[in-house]
Protein backbone atom coordinates (compact mmCIF):
# COMPACT_ATOMS: atom_id res chain seq x y z
CA UNK A 1 0.00 0.00 0.00
CA UNK A 2 1.41 3.54 -1.11
CA UNK A 3 0.64 6.85 0.97
CA UNK A 4 1.42 9.12 -2.03
CA UNK A 5 5.29 9.75 -1.38
CA UNK A 6 6.63 8.36 -4.78
CA UNK A 7 8.42 11.10 -7.44
CA UNK A 8 5.14 10.28 -9.28
CA UNK A 9 3.00 11.58 -6.06
CA UNK A 10 4.93 14.79 -6.22
CA UNK A 11 5.03 15.17 -9.80
CA UNK A 12 2.27 17.86 -11.42
CA UNK A 13 0.56 15.47 -13.72
CA UNK A 14 0.26 13.67 -10.76
CA UNK A 15 -1.05 16.52 -8.80
CA UNK A 16 -3.22 16.73 -12.05
CA UNK A 17 -4.77 13.16 -11.70
CA UNK A 18 -6.09 13.66 -7.85
CA UNK A 19 -7.59 16.78 -8.54
CA UNK A 20 -9.34 15.37 -11.62
CA UNK A 21 -9.95 11.94 -9.16
CA UNK A 22 -11.64 14.52 -6.33
CA UNK A 23 -13.42 16.77 -8.36
CA UNK A 24 -15.08 14.35 -11.18
CA UNK A 25 -16.53 11.66 -8.57
CA UNK A 26 -20.48 12.68 -7.39
CA UNK A 27 -19.81 14.24 -3.96
CA UNK A 28 -22.27 13.39 -1.36
CA UNK A 29 -22.02 17.03 0.26
CA UNK A 30 -23.30 18.62 3.40
CA UNK A 31 -26.31 17.34 4.75
CA UNK A 32 -26.23 18.06 8.69
CA UNK A 33 -29.69 18.50 10.03
CA UNK A 34 -30.73 22.38 10.16
CA UNK A 35 -31.88 22.37 13.88
CA UNK A 36 -35.11 24.61 14.30
CA UNK A 37 -35.36 24.04 18.07
CA UNK A 38 -33.58 21.78 21.06
CA UNK A 39 -34.72 18.28 20.97
CA UNK A 40 -35.98 17.76 25.09
CA UNK A 41 -35.13 14.14 25.11
CA UNK A 42 -37.37 13.17 22.04
CA UNK A 43 -36.77 11.60 18.82
CA UNK A 44 -36.73 13.63 14.97
CA UNK A 45 -36.43 12.06 11.65
CA UNK A 46 -36.07 14.07 8.82
CA UNK A 47 -35.95 13.92 4.70
CA UNK A 48 -33.96 16.83 2.72
CA UNK A 49 -33.24 17.66 -0.74
CA UNK A 50 -31.08 20.42 -1.91
CA UNK A 51 -28.12 21.23 -4.21
CA UNK A 52 -24.59 21.20 -2.24
CA UNK A 53 -22.52 21.16 -4.69
CA UNK A 54 -24.90 18.91 -6.93
CA UNK A 55 -28.50 17.56 -6.61
CA UNK A 56 -28.82 15.51 -3.05
CA UNK A 57 -31.16 13.60 -1.06
CA UNK A 58 -30.91 12.95 2.49
CA UNK A 59 -32.06 11.07 5.32
CA UNK A 60 -31.08 11.71 9.10
CA UNK A 61 -32.09 10.77 12.31
CA UNK A 62 -31.56 13.15 15.93
CA UNK A 63 -31.96 11.81 19.20
CA UNK A 64 -31.90 14.74 22.69
CA UNK A 65 -29.66 13.49 24.83
CA UNK A 66 -30.34 16.14 27.61
CA UNK A 67 -31.27 13.70 30.90
CA UNK A 68 -28.58 11.16 29.69
CA UNK A 69 -26.09 13.76 29.82
CA UNK A 70 -27.28 16.19 32.21
CA UNK A 71 -26.58 18.87 29.73
CA UNK A 72 -29.34 20.81 28.10
CA UNK A 73 -30.26 21.48 24.25
CA UNK A 74 -27.47 18.17 23.36
CA UNK A 75 -28.26 16.21 20.68
CA UNK A 76 -27.17 12.52 18.61
CA UNK A 77 -26.90 12.91 14.96
CA UNK A 78 -26.86 10.48 12.46
CA UNK A 79 -27.71 9.93 8.16
CA UNK A 80 -27.05 9.57 4.91
CA UNK A 81 -27.13 11.68 1.84
CA UNK A 82 -27.03 10.93 -1.88
CA UNK A 83 -26.52 12.40 -4.64
CA UNK A 84 -29.83 12.16 -6.50
CA UNK A 85 -28.18 11.23 -10.34
CA UNK A 86 -26.73 8.12 -8.00
CA UNK A 87 -29.82 6.97 -6.98
CA UNK A 88 -30.26 3.72 -9.22
CA UNK A 89 -26.73 3.09 -8.98
CA UNK A 90 -25.86 4.23 -5.02
CA UNK A 91 -21.91 4.36 -6.47
CA UNK A 92 -21.72 7.54 -4.50
CA UNK A 93 -23.24 8.49 -0.71
CA UNK A 94 -22.03 9.73 2.60
CA UNK A 95 -22.76 8.54 5.97
CA UNK A 96 -22.14 10.91 8.91
CA UNK A 97 -22.58 10.95 12.77
CA UNK A 98 -22.08 13.63 15.17
CA UNK A 99 -23.82 16.25 17.53
CA UNK A 100 -25.11 19.89 18.14
CA UNK A 101 -25.61 21.38 21.08
CA UNK A 102 -27.81 24.62 21.38
CA UNK A 103 -26.75 27.51 23.75
CA UNK A 104 -28.53 29.72 25.65
CA UNK A 105 -32.05 29.37 23.43
CA UNK A 106 -34.71 30.25 23.55
CA UNK A 107 -33.81 33.63 22.87
CA UNK A 108 -30.28 35.07 20.61
CA UNK A 109 -28.42 32.35 21.38
CA UNK A 110 -25.96 29.85 19.23
CA UNK A 111 -26.34 26.22 17.74
CA UNK A 112 -23.01 23.72 17.25
CA UNK A 113 -22.37 21.43 15.32
CA UNK A 114 -19.52 18.62 15.23
CA UNK A 115 -20.00 15.23 12.26
CA UNK A 116 -17.41 12.72 11.36
CA UNK A 117 -17.78 11.46 8.06
CA UNK A 118 -17.46 8.77 5.36
CA UNK A 119 -17.34 8.85 1.87
CA UNK A 120 -17.72 6.19 -0.52
CA UNK A 121 -17.49 6.75 -4.42
CA UNK A 122 -17.06 4.55 -7.35
CA UNK A 123 -17.05 6.26 -10.61
CA UNK A 124 -14.64 6.30 -14.38
CA UNK A 125 -11.56 7.87 -12.07
CA UNK A 126 -11.79 5.04 -9.76
CA UNK A 127 -12.55 3.99 -5.99
CA UNK A 128 -12.53 6.65 -3.38
CA UNK A 129 -13.03 6.13 0.35
CA UNK A 130 -13.00 9.55 2.35
CA UNK A 131 -12.66 10.53 6.15
CA UNK A 132 -13.96 13.67 6.91
CA UNK A 133 -14.83 15.76 10.02
CA UNK A 134 -17.56 19.16 9.45
CA UNK A 135 -17.73 22.14 11.77
CA UNK A 136 -20.63 24.11 12.04
CA UNK A 137 -21.74 27.75 14.32
CA UNK A 138 -25.33 29.20 13.77
CA UNK A 139 -25.15 32.15 15.45
CA UNK A 140 -28.79 33.59 15.54
CA UNK A 141 -32.56 34.07 17.13
CA UNK A 142 -33.98 31.12 18.77
CA UNK A 143 -37.64 31.21 19.44
CA UNK A 144 -39.58 28.46 20.63
CA UNK A 145 -41.69 28.02 17.41
CA UNK A 146 -39.08 29.23 14.62
CA UNK A 147 -35.22 30.53 14.09
CA UNK A 148 -33.41 32.34 11.91
CA UNK A 149 -29.35 32.21 12.29
CA UNK A 150 -26.37 32.85 10.43
CA UNK A 151 -24.55 30.00 9.14
CA UNK A 152 -20.48 29.60 9.52
CA UNK A 153 -19.50 25.55 8.42
CA UNK A 154 -16.21 23.94 7.41
CA UNK A 155 -15.59 20.73 5.96
CA UNK A 156 -12.47 18.48 6.00
CA UNK A 157 -11.44 16.10 4.42
CA UNK A 158 -8.93 14.56 6.50
CA UNK A 159 -7.68 11.11 4.51
CA UNK A 160 -8.82 9.64 0.97
CA UNK A 161 -7.83 6.62 -0.44
CA UNK A 162 -7.39 6.34 -4.13
CA UNK A 163 -7.67 3.24 -6.08
CA UNK A 164 -6.90 4.34 -9.24
CA UNK A 165 -9.14 3.34 -12.76
CA UNK A 166 -7.58 1.70 -15.79
CA UNK A 167 -8.09 4.98 -17.57
CA UNK A 168 -6.43 6.66 -15.32
CA UNK A 169 -3.77 5.02 -15.67
CA UNK A 170 -3.73 4.71 -19.55
CA UNK A 171 -4.06 8.38 -19.23
CA UNK A 172 -0.58 8.30 -17.73
CA UNK A 173 1.25 6.33 -20.14
CA UNK A 174 -0.54 8.34 -23.04
CA UNK A 175 1.30 11.22 -21.51
CA UNK A 176 4.44 9.66 -20.90
CA UNK A 177 4.91 6.81 -23.51
CA UNK A 178 8.33 6.51 -23.15
CA UNK A 179 8.49 5.97 -19.46
CA UNK A 180 9.79 9.43 -19.17
CA UNK A 181 7.96 10.22 -16.55
CA UNK A 182 9.99 8.69 -14.13
CA UNK A 183 7.76 6.92 -11.96
CA UNK A 184 5.44 3.89 -12.63
CA UNK A 185 2.33 5.62 -12.75
CA UNK A 186 -0.52 6.35 -10.54
CA UNK A 187 0.13 4.84 -7.00
CA UNK A 188 -2.97 4.00 -5.14
CA UNK A 189 -3.56 4.73 -1.56
CA UNK A 190 -3.92 7.44 0.96
CA UNK A 191 -4.09 11.17 0.18
CA UNK A 192 -3.91 13.30 3.50
CA UNK A 193 -5.79 16.22 3.60
CA UNK A 194 -6.91 16.34 -0.21
CA UNK A 195 -9.75 19.27 0.04
CA UNK A 196 -11.46 21.51 2.29
CA UNK A 197 -14.72 23.41 2.08
CA UNK A 198 -16.54 26.41 3.48
CA UNK A 199 -19.55 27.38 3.48
CA UNK A 200 -21.53 31.24 4.53
CA UNK A 201 -25.38 31.54 4.24
CA UNK A 202 -28.65 32.16 7.04
CA UNK A 203 -30.55 28.65 7.78
CA UNK A 204 -34.02 29.15 9.59
CA UNK A 205 -36.99 26.88 10.66
CA UNK A 206 -40.43 26.66 11.60
CA UNK A 207 -41.78 24.41 14.13
CA UNK A 208 -45.49 23.97 12.35
CA UNK A 209 -46.42 21.78 15.36
CA UNK A 210 -45.51 19.90 18.18
CA UNK A 211 -44.53 17.06 15.71
CA UNK A 212 -43.76 18.81 12.10
CA UNK A 213 -40.61 20.75 11.61
CA UNK A 214 -39.48 22.47 8.28
CA UNK A 215 -36.27 24.02 7.69
CA UNK A 216 -34.03 25.34 5.17
CA UNK A 217 -30.21 27.11 4.44
CA UNK A 218 -29.27 29.10 2.01
CA UNK A 219 -25.66 30.41 1.34
CA UNK A 220 -22.38 30.82 -0.32
CA UNK A 221 -19.99 27.73 -0.86
CA UNK A 222 -15.90 27.98 -1.80
CA UNK A 223 -13.56 25.63 -1.83
CA UNK A 224 -9.98 26.73 -2.26
CA UNK A 225 -8.42 23.90 -3.78
CA UNK A 226 -10.39 24.37 -6.97
CA UNK A 227 -10.75 28.20 -6.58
CA UNK A 228 -7.98 31.13 -6.15
CA UNK A 229 -8.47 33.74 -3.24
CA UNK A 230 -8.65 36.21 -5.73
CA UNK A 231 -6.62 35.35 -9.11
CA UNK A 232 -8.52 32.42 -10.23
CA UNK A 233 -12.44 32.01 -9.52
CA UNK A 234 -14.26 29.71 -10.18
CA UNK A 235 -15.97 29.93 -14.08
CA UNK A 236 -17.55 26.35 -14.52
CA UNK A 237 -18.74 25.63 -10.76
CA UNK A 238 -21.76 26.80 -9.09
CA UNK A 239 -20.87 28.80 -6.18
CA UNK A 240 -24.06 28.64 -3.59
CA UNK A 241 -25.43 26.29 -1.95
CA UNK A 242 -29.23 25.08 -1.04
CA UNK A 243 -31.05 22.82 1.20
CA UNK A 244 -34.72 22.22 2.65
CA UNK A 245 -35.59 19.61 5.36
CA UNK A 246 -39.30 18.51 6.51
CA UNK A 247 -38.70 16.28 9.56
CA UNK A 248 -41.10 14.48 12.19
CA UNK A 249 -40.88 14.68 16.08
CA UNK A 250 -41.58 12.37 18.63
Amino acid sequence: MQYGRTSFARSPLHLLLVCLTLQLAPRAANAQPIGTAPLVDANRAGFGFGWDPTWLVSLGYSRGLDTPLGVSGTQLDAGLALPLTQIPRANAFKIWLGGQRFWNTPGFGMATGSHFTLVLANDATGKKLGLGGELSLRPGYYHQRWSLALELAGRLALSTYIAHSDRVRDLYRNRYPDGSGGAEGPQDGWYWLPAARYHVGVAGGWLASERLEFSGVLGFDYSPQVEGAIDNPSIGGVPFYIRTEGAYRW
